[in-house]
């Protein structure tokens, strides 16, 4: 008799968290459909507000769109057609409302404080950016590819002379020389200050020697106005790459000073398939004779006999 009443208390004791496992589960189901249900309304809501605003109902739409960040904040599928109307239409004070709400639901996250950024620039207001900016490059924080979407930001926000400042520091406290480099040389070259884009390019080869030619490509596309060669020539001659004096010779060779550009690939111990590239180009522009001269010279210098064939 009293085994069995051990047995029958056990097995209260052993069930009971069973028991209480379920509905715990249950518990979590329910929150979990509860939860699908409010995103699916959500979602149909935030298609009728496209809807509406692709029809050019933007009143309309801009309803939709408050409420649905009210309801569910910190979505950013759902704030950036709300800040892109708000900023359209410069509501400066309503942005930065539901701007800090979104910031607040995600605590402050490095998306949300994007979004500030982008904002404090709109409203001018110079201190409140810079902090956040700041804060978002220091080295303690930034990584590389979190540093890139700062800087890009800036960019984009017309904080030119900022963001370069800021990438300088990070390359200093990291010693990555290069880092962003290519990206600011593209971004210079697009923006006409070609000395500066030279010397981003540069940097970029300094550890990219094996993209010379990609780089050479792009500096030999910039516009050939006496001020803009002068400016160029003067960066290239004054580096202490190698790879910079190649691009002097493309540079000569584009000048048509094609004997000056020979001169410099010598002096700079091209190697000999960077030579018998240079006589193919003067060959393309019919200076028969140049080029001959320097297939004659690699051919005497001893290559091997794949490259002498090709001479």
């Amino acid at each position: 008799m009293n085994s069995l009443f051990i047995i029958f208390i056990l097995s209260m004791i052993i069930g009971q968290p069973q028991k209480d496992e379920d509905m715990l589960k249950k518990i979590q189901n329910n929150a979990i459909s509860i939860k699908k249900k409010k995103n699916n309304t959500l979602d149909k809501k935030f298609a009728q507000a496209k809807s509406l605003e692709r029809s050019g109902l933007y009143e309309e739409a801009f309803s939709l769109f408050k409420e649905i960040n009210r309801e569910n904040p910190g979505i950013t599928k759902y704030f950036q057609p709300l800040k892109n109307y708000l900023r359209q239409i410069e509501s400066w004070d309503t942005l930065l409302v539901y701007t800090q709400y979104y910031a607040n639901v995600r605590k402050q996250d490095f998306q949300s404080q994007l979004e500030l950024l982008d904002l404090f620039i709109w409203m001018d207001d110079e201190s409140r950016w810079q902090e956040i900016a700041f804060r978002l490059t220091q080295i303690q924080i930034a990584n590389d590819n979190s540093m890139k979407i700062v800087i890009q930001r800036l960019i984009n926000n017309g904080k030119y002379d900022f963001a370069y400042k800021q990438l300088k520091k990070y390359r200093q406290n990291t010693g990555s020389k290069d880092y962003y480099s290519i990206e600011m040389g593209t971004f210079f070259g697009m923006r006409m200050t070609y000395d500066k884009a030279v010397q981003e390019y540069l940097l970029y080869l300094e550890t990219h020697p094996q993209q010379l030619q990609t780089i050479s490509d792009r500096i030999l596309a910039f516009p050939d106005t006496p001020k803009n060669m002068e400016t160029i020539t003067y960066i290239l001659l004054k580096s202490e790459l190698k790879t910079a004096q190649f691009i002097l010779a493309d540079l000569r060779f584009k000048q048509k000073f094609y004997d000056e550009g020979y001169e410099i690939l010598k002096y700079n111990d091209a190697p000999p398939v960077m030579l018998l590239n240079y006589a193919k180009d003067l060959a393309s522009v019919k200076e028969y004779a140049k080029a001959e001269k320097i297939l004659t010279a690699i051919i005497n210098f001893g290559v091997n006999d794949q490259m002498a064939t090709q001479a």
